[in-house]
Formats: structure tokens, C-alpha cells, sequence
């Protein structure tokens, strides 16, 4: 098959006779009969003399984008990917046929209609292909979100409470880089969190001991869970990470974090204990999420569909007692 491009004028009976520019094996004989102008089309001509395909650029796929609420989700859980379909002029193609592809099907399998659900922690790269012309996106699997309070008889922030969160039953967001992890919870109730390391330290396994409030701790650890509009003065405590897992290294996103913590409000001797499993919810960033309306002549302007909400499955649960208890 070959492609070309013709651009012509006429302003009497004439006759046109255009070949490729690359070869003149194949030409295509056009006859005229008034004044026009003849606009750029793309023609394709059968190799052996067969039928010409005529393609409308305005119709013709030129690029294909990804979207999604979020750039990674946990194993078990299932994030819904669209796709856009726009021509040379930037105007959105609607009903044009898109297939789907994972890099990593262990890692990440995606449905024919763009539904992807996580496999195994790891990264899989998604591909969306429409006319020849494709997308891609970079999805990131991690553990699953979960979170346990238990708050001791006579503890002001848990009111002697026990708490389980995942985000099958609250919406859980967790930042984190090199030297630390902040939580927040939106579920029956409301809560906030900060895992810090010492100055100039990176976090890694290990005990974070002698913690105090954060933003006040000073050089050393901090730690703070506060919420449903109860937090402390002042605070003692510590967190433990039991494992740590970076995409390739602390600058990059978290793969899975287990982390517990013990935290004493003015120096009583009640605790709210809490463990966290799982791992950030990275958010694409709001230009890839967000699409201009577009219009190109008698085109509408299209609205894209709102993504789908991440949901994520359940994990198991866990408590913990702090040291010696």
C-alpha cells in the first residue's frame, strides 16, 4: 500500500493525473468540470491496481491519550482506564474502535473495555491502540490499604475505641517520600497522620523510638494521629517499620509499607496503638485527568465521561502492643 498527498486546483475542464511522489507505478486520474478548490485528502492505492481507500483527515485517528483517577491501585483492586481519540486538529473522535494491552499481564490485566485489575505488586505499562496510533500509561501495583486503631481505656484521641479502615469503607490518602509518610482518613470518622524521620535521616526498617509531636519534634522523630477534632498538645510515642518497599528508591513511589505506631497524649499513661499496610494512591495530575472542550467547525464540543472510582478489596487485618507489653 501506498500513502500520498494531493492538493490541486482547477479552474476549467482539465484533467489532473497524480502519481506518488515516491513512485510512479500507481497514479489516480481526476477530471474537473468547474472551479474548485481541491483540499488536502490522503489517498491510499492498491499495490496491483485494486480499489483507492479515500480517508477524511478530519475523521482519521492522530493521537490517542490515556486517562485514569489514579496512576496505581493495590493487587485485587480494578481502576476503570478510558480512552480519547483525537484527529490532526486536536477534535475528539467519537465511536472509534480501541484495543487494549498490558506489558505485564502478571502484573496488571486489562478487559476490552479498559478495565484493569491488579495482579502482583509491580509496574505494568498499559497500552491503548485505535487506527494504528497509540497511548500508553504507567500503572503502579501495590499492596492493599489497611488501617487498625486501638485506643487504650482513658485515651483522649481514640475515646477507648477500636478502628479498621480500608478503602472498601473510607477514602484513604497516604503521601510519602524519602523521609516521610503522611495519612488521611475520610470514612464514619475523620482522621490525620505524620510519620517523620529524624533530621537528615531517610526512612527504613527499623524503630523510630522517643517520637514527639510533629511539627514540634525538633531533630528528632515525629509523630502525630489527631482527628474528629481531638489532638494532642503534646505527645510521646514511637512508629516501627517492618518493611519498605520503593519502586527504585526513595525517590520514587512506595510499592508497600507496614508500619506501627504507639502514641501518648500529655504524658499519660493511656496510648492509641494503630498499624497501617499498604502502600500511596498516587493521583494522576489534574492536566492528564482533565480534557478542554474542543471545537473544530460544525463539530459539537464533546464531554469526556468522569472516571471511575479506584475501589480496593479487603485485606487482613492486624493489632499491636508496643514493646514488652
Amino acid at each position: 500500500m501506498n500513502r500520498l498527498q494531493l492538493t490541486g486546483l482547477a479552474t476549467s475542464m482539465r484533467t489532473f493525473v497524480l502519481a506518488d511522489r515516491r513512485t510512479t507505478r500507481h497514479a489516480l486520474t481526476l477530471s474537473f468540470s468547474s472551479r474548485f478548490a481541491l483540499s488536502i485528502v490522503w489517498i491510499t492505492l492498491g499495490a496491483c491496481g485494486g480499489e483507492t481507500t479515500i480517508v477524511d483527515p478530519a475523521t482519521a485517528v492522530s493521537k490517542v491519550a490515556i486517562s485514569a483517577a489514579y496512576t496505581s491501585l493495590a493487587v485485587g483492586s480494578t481502576i476503570q482506564l478510558t480512552a480519547e481519540a483525537t484527529n490532526a486538529a486536536g477534535t475528539v473522535l467519537v465511536g472509534k474502535t480501541v484495543n487494549w494491552a498490558s506489558s505485564r499481564p502478571d502484573v496488571a490485566t486489562i478487559t476490552s473495555l479498559g478495565l484493569v485489575m491488579g495482579k502482583a505488586t509491580g509496574i505494568a505499562v498499559i497500552t491503548a491502540t485505535s487506527e494504528g496510533r497509540s497511548g500508553s500509561l504507567t500503572l503502579t501495583v501495590q499492596a492493599p490499604n489497611t488501617i487498625t486503631l486501638t485506643s487504650d481505656v482513658g485515651d483522649y484521641i481514640g475515646q477507648g475505641a477500636a478502628y479498621s479502615y480500608t478503602n472498601a469503607s473510607a477514602i484513604i490518602r497516604v503521601t510519602a517520600n524519602a523521609s516521610s509518610i503522611g495519612l488521611s482518613i475520610s470514612g464514619d470518622q475523620a482522621w490525620t497522620a505524620t510519620f517523620q524521620a529524624q533530621s537528615g535521616a531517610q526512612l527504613a526498617t527499623g524503630v523510630y523510638s522517643n517520637a514527639t509531636r510533629f511539627p514540634f519534634q525538633g531533630g528528632g522523630p515525629g509523630l502525630s494521629w489527631s482527628g474528629e477534632g481531638r489532638g494532642c498538645n503534646t505527645l510521646t510515642g514511637f512508629f516501627i517499620i517492618d518493611s519498605l518497599s520503593w519502586t527504585a528508591g526513595p525517590a520514587s513511589p512506595l510499592l508497600a509499607l507496614d508500619l506501627r505506631f504507639e502514641q501518648h497524649c500529655e504524658g499519660g499513661a493511656a496510648a492509641l496503638h494503630g498499624t497501617f499496610t499498604g502502600a500511596p494512591t498516587t493521583l494522576q495530575s489534574r492536566r492528564d485527568r482533565l480534557r478542554r472542550l474542543r471545537t473544530c467547525g460544525s463539530h459539537p464540543p464533546v464531554r469526556r465521561r468522569r472516571p471511575a472510582t479506584l475501589s480496593i478489596c479487603k485485606a487482613n487485618k492486624a493489632t499491636i502492643s508496643a514493646p514488652g507489653r
